[in-house]
């Protein structure tokens, strides 16, 4: 039987979004029982999952079929690798929100960070949910809704790796100076 104890450092984006979000599950939720991740753990985990994720929406993304694709699946991929990197800034920054909405509403509103992909996220989002129909322009919005995806994983794979590179320089700081 799991216990959930070292779950936070084998899954941290898990770990929130189960504390957080209180997915259907038997038994009870809460820091007492499933221990929320470090900040260290999300962003070192941020950084290898962002990977794996930059290597999948390029290879769809350079994939030949691609004009032919259909919008609201690559949608729903875009969104969702777009959702999860933005997760894991947040949740890395000590912020504790994980639903999908809230995220991308947090996101809208650092617009200010130079962001030029963040619209396309959003037009994802509704397009892979069928909230507003995807553009009608061939394979377009596809290419748009990965490529956006791609540089969101990809800015955020940077916040992290400048986060944990900072974190590192101030342990040596602090290893010299004691």
């Amino acid at each position: 039987m799991d216990l959930l104890t070292d779950l936070p450092a084998r899954a941290p984006l898990v770990s929130c979004r189960l504390l957080q979000e209180q997915f259907p599950v038997l038994g009870d939720l809460n820091i007492d029982n499933l221990p929320w991740p470090s900040t260290d753990t999300l962003r070192r985990h941020g950084r290898f999952w962002a990977q794996e994720a930059e290597a999948v929406l390029w290879s769809r993304l350079t994939d030949p079929a691609l004009d032919r694709a259909d919008p609201v699946r690559t949608g729903w991929l875009a969104t969702k690798s777009s959702l999860d990197a933005l997760r894991y800034l947040y949740l890395a920054r000590g912020e504790r929100v994980t639903a999908g909405r809230p995220v991308l509403a947090r996101a809208l509103d650092d617009r200010t960070l130079g962001w030029p992909w963040i619209d396309d996220v959003s037009e994802a989002f509704d397009a892979a949910r069928e909230h507003r129909p995807p553009p009608n322009t061939g394979g377009a919005p596809s290419a748009r809704y990965l490529t956006a995806a791609l540089l969101c994983v990809r800015s955020v794979s940077a916040a992290l790796t400048d986060a944990v590179r900072d974190q590192s320089r101030g342990r040596g700081r602090e290893r010299r100076t004691s």
